[in-house]
């Protein structure tokens, strides 16, 4: 079965596995240009509503800013302990808010729920995943506490990365399994390893280069996959299962699949890859941001010229080809079609195409 998006000079291409019952389908780029063009204009004119109004609501303190919640985790406070874990489950999309948190979340679980019922409405579900979904979310929280307990002495020195971790220990439960023992091993190692690389990266080397800190929890992510990986190989329980067979989601409305992808791009590693999950957070984000402006995005007043990156930049990847931007993979986001690396045409060594996190552990691991 092949999904095939055709315009007039580009054509893309991708094989998804016998097991997939969806027909093939076609999709002209002249048919998604009305909900690129929608999606952008979308994007700065909210951005110009938002700068317009954020001046007029920076008295608004009907929520803590984010430099009280450091402080609060500096000094030990609790209730700004829980808020720091609800804000690390936003913060890998550089929100960090505790309404968008909670809108991410809740919408996480709606799509999950559509994903199982096969629901047009799905979107892109959770990527694939809504039968170990479940599994995921309590893993990733569980992996957020226990960062906590073993490094919160460390807030002292100030900003932590503790939430490296939803980067690395959900990713894992996605790859080997929802298996008790396998979860266990992987929110253990996962987390013991993942927090110290990261702050020895910060306070070791980008910090005094003057970099962003954000670099030090994505090298540290690069470090930290393949090297677990490598030693749940030495582990006989840490097998690899058969992918789930899972729904094509290009059997829907062009211009709505479209959209939908755009969103689940933007939260594919952090946010499951669900773009209900994504709108939620950001609905929960622009909820946050009318409390108080000081509350996402690191309490930098940034949040509108935020948004409005990131919902102008995410259209152009998924109406565009890579590399050449002639030809590219555009595999079906479902984890079935990562039952195989799939590489880009005339290439055998290429890591995978797919920024789906499973295949791209699994090149990583060189399984």
């Amino acid at each position: 079965m092949e999904n095939t998006i055709i315009d007039d000079d580009a054509t893309i291409v991708a094989d998804a596995p016998a097991s997939s019952k969806a027909p093939a389908t076609a999709v002209s780029r002249k048919e998604i240009l009305p909900a690129f063009c929608i999606t952008v204009v979308a994007a700065v004119a909210l951005y110009a509503l938002m700068s317009y109004l954020q001046p007029m609501l920076m008295n608004n303190n009907f929520i803590y800013d984010f430099g009280t919640m450091m402080t609060g985790c500096i000094e030990g406070s609790p209730l700004y302990r829980v808020a720091w874990f609800f804000a690390d489950l936003t913060e890998g999309s550089f929100i960090a808010a505790l309404p968008a948190s909670i809108g991410m979340i809740i919408m996480g679980f709606v799509a999950a729920a559509l994903e199982r019922k096969k629901s047009a409405h799905a979107g892109t579900g959770v990527a694939g995943n809504g039968h170990i979904f479940t599994t995921m979310f309590v893993t990733t929280c569980l992996s957020l506490i226990l960062g906590q307990l073993l490094y919160g002495g460390l807030f002292a020195s100030g900003w932590i990365p503790t939430f490296a971790t939803v980067l690395t220990v959900q990713v894992f439960v996605i790859f080997y399994g929802s298996d008790l023992k396998k979860v266990a091993t992987s929110l253990i190692l996962g987390t013991i390893v993942t927090c110290p690389v990261c702050y020895a990266l910060l306070y070791g080397i980008v910090s005094p280069l003057g970099l962003p800190l954000f670099i030090a929890v994505s090298a540290g992510v690069a470090v930290v996959v393949p090297v677990c990986s490598l030693i749940f190989r030495l582990m006989p329980w840490m097998t690899i299962p058969a992918p789930a067979e899972g729904a094509n989601p290009t059997d829907q409305n062009k211009s709505k699949f479209f959209v939908h992808q755009i969103f689940g791009d933007i939260g594919q590693l952090t946010i499951w890859g669900s773009s209900w999950a994504t709108i939620g957070m950001y609905v929960g984000g622009i909820i946050s941001w009318v409390m108080n402006p000081l509350h996402p995005a690191y309490g930098s007043g940034n949040f509108p010229l935020l948004i409005m990156c990131r919902w102008s930049r995410a259209p152009w990847p998924s109406s565009s080809g890579t590399r050449s931007g002639r030809r590219r993979a555009w595999p079906s986001r479902s984890r079935a079609s990562c039952s195989r690396p799939i590489h880009p045409a005339g290439s055998s060594s290429s890591p995978p195409s797919s920024s789906a996190p499973w295949c791209s552990l699994r090149w990583l691991s060189g399984c």
